[in-house]
């Protein structure tokens, strides 16, 4: 049995090369996306640390023990701090899988 013989012309040749470049770009446009929400992660964790140690510090810097309004503001730095976590953490899960949707951040609470 002979197999049949496939004709490379012109036309099928140009189809195949579109075909190719759609997936390479479609490999790239990934990549690009996965570095960006790797960046994003990186500048939320690094957010996140500077909070939290600013919190810590800002509590400490009495010798008497913090007063209400340190403790209160002390606070709020770790309550930012978790948030960034939070971001930091869903942005990396978003560069392990770029290509699952990603939901919006929620607004900066007040």
């Amino acid at each position: 049995m002979r197999v049949p013989r496939v004709r490379f012309t012109v036309r099928r040749m140009m189809i195949v090369v579109v075909f190719a470049a759609s997936i390479l770009a479609a490999i790239a446009a990934v990549e690009r996306r996965r570095e960006q929400f790797r960046r994003k992660a990186q500048e939320y964790s690094r957010m996140s640390n500077d909070l939290f140690v600013h919190g810590y510090l800002f509590g400490k810097s009495s010798t008497f023990g913090p007063s209400a309004a340190e403790v209160r503001i002390s606070d709020e730095y770790q309550r930012r701090s978790i948030r960034y976590l939070r971001l930091k953490e869903k942005y990396d899960r978003a560069a392990r899988y770029p290509w699952v949707p990603l939901a919006p951040d929620p607004p900066e609470p007040r």
